[in-house]
């Protein structure tokens, strides 16, 4: 199973992030701030999940790159 947490770099998301620590594959980390990256993958670093980080802007739901990053 993966997960994909989109806004994952802080507050709820990073938090979230980490309950799914063990629980999944893999967690895909959305978000903003690229610059946060190599910290949160070094704060969440776990042998059985593999975490992924990519940059990604939304700026409101009918957002056309939503279901582009789904394809």
């Amino acid at each position: 199973m993966s997960v994909i947490i989109i806004g994952g770099t802080s507050g709820i998301g990073l938090e979230l992030a980490k309950k799914y620590l063990g629980k999944t594959n893999s967690l895909i980390i959305l978000g903003r701030s690229e610059d946060k990256f190599p910290q949160i993958k070094n704060e969440l670093a776990n042998d059985s999940t593999n975490i992924i980080c990519k940059r990604f802007r939304l700026y409101n739901t009918t957002d056309y790159r939503v279901e582009m990053f789904f394809e």
